[in-house]
């Protein structure tokens, strides 16, 4: 939810049970700027905020009450991964040729990856955060498919939503895959908000 992270950072519990198995475990993360590091103007101002700065995690794991694993800064985390440009509101670039598949396997080399750096901000209160989490619960498919021109398509769901695309592909390596999202479309042609900060990537 939203937050004021000089007051409250709101944290998640997870039943991880199930992932758990006898011998090695991994526990991994990306991380994303969310409404902790947004650029683009609103109506809260988060884009002025003074916490603003890089995405941060804290995570610890608890075994029959006990805590067994804390973050710390014998972590290794590296800048770089296939999402190379994320934002909460203008969107994400993926690029597929970087993604490593093993990467939170027990036997991948982090070698080349840094420490990770203890900060003690923000300076918010962490409270668990109890709300009913988002969830996918029903697949929606697509009701027209409009040709607008060489290889680009508006794909019209028929309702405004909330969501994510499965999008199955089998292109060659460097092939560009643009997916935009509007909750209109007009006279034929997907509505986007042409008032856009400078620094939108033409290709997110």
């Amino acid at each position: 939810p939203v937050s004021d992270y000089s007051k409250t950072v709101w944290f998640t519990r997870y039943d991880v049970t199930a992932l758990l198995q006898e011998g090695t475990n991994v526990a991994a993360a990306c991380l994303g700027n969310g409404f902790f590091n947004e650029p683009f103007p609103s109506s809260w101002d988060y884009d002025t905020a003074p916490w603003r700065d890089l995405p941060k995690m804290v995570l610890s794991l608890e075994v029959n009450g006990k805590t067994v694993l804390e973050s710390d800064t014998s972590w290794k985390c590296t800048p770089f991964s296939a999402t190379v440009f994320n934002q909460l509101r203008l969107g994400e670039v993926f690029d597929a040729r970087l993604y490593d598949k093993n990467w939170t396997g027990a036997a991948f080399d982090d070698s080349l990856w840094e420490n990770a750096v203890l900060d003690t901000a923000p300076l918010g209160v962490l409270r668990e955060c109890t709300c009913p989490p988002l969830r996918a619960f029903e697949e929606y498919p697509v009701k027209e498919c409009i040709k607008l021109g060489e290889n680009k398509y508006l794909l019209d769901f028929g309702q405004n939503l909330s969501g994510f695309a499965r999008l199955r592909v089998c292109q060659p390596e460097g092939e560009e895959i643009i997916l935009r999202y509007s909750e209109e479309a007009k006279d034929g042609q997907l509505f986007i908000d042409r008032h856009l900060p400078a620094h939108y990537p033409e290709n997110g």
